[in-house]
């Protein structure tokens, strides 16, 4: 719940920003949303296979 309202509240105030300051045509809005969303998947996935690889690391390493 908290998730959905983050992620509107988000487009809420970036839209009126890429129209009224950025002067970006409405039509490309939903574009630019779509292409936000994409980032953050991108995002998580190499984030993810990042903390597997560093923690898989941390483990073979000796310990002292």
């Amino acid at each position: 719940m908290t998730t959905t309202g983050g992620v509107l509240s988000t487009y809420t105030c970036i839209s009126p920003l890429l129209t009224d300051r950025a002067h970006l045509a409405h039509g490309l809005v939903p574009l630019v949303l779509v292409g936000s969303g994409v980032g953050a998947l991108a995002g998580f996935l190499l984030g993810g296979r990042l903390g597997t690889t560093v923690r898989a690391r941390r483990r073979s390493w000796p310990r002292r």
